[in-house]
């Protein structure tokens, strides 16, 4: 479950299923930088390792509203705009639709 999930309420129906189903349609990568995730337990932050994300961040945790995306995205989405980090990552430049 996501750390915030008292700030942010989790639909009952997004269940682990339609989750898992979730990261299979993502064909196992991050929906914004295409690279494919890992699952690294005890070794810190790794930027690769996946998170979940809200869509519209003034929705809650609901389907239709999450997407995975690689740890370093999310924790830059959180200081910035998707349109800014459009601009400044790297990892986006090949997935950026103009």
């Amino acid at each position: 479950r996501p750390r915030n999930i008292w700030r942010h309420p989790v639909d009952p129906d997004l269940t682990v299923p339609v989750l898992l189903d979730l990261f299979k349609k993502q064909n196992y990568k991050c929906a914004k930088t295409g690279v494919k995730l890992t699952h690294l337990k005890g070794q810190r932050k790794v930027n690769t390792n996946i998170s979940i994300d809200r869509i519209d961040n003034k929705k809650n945790y609901e389907k239709g509203n999450v997407q995975f995306v690689s740890n370093i995205y999310n924790m830059m989405k959180q200081s910035y705009s998707d349109e800014e980090v459009d601009k400044i990552c790297l990892l986006r430049v090949g997935v950026i639709k103009k």
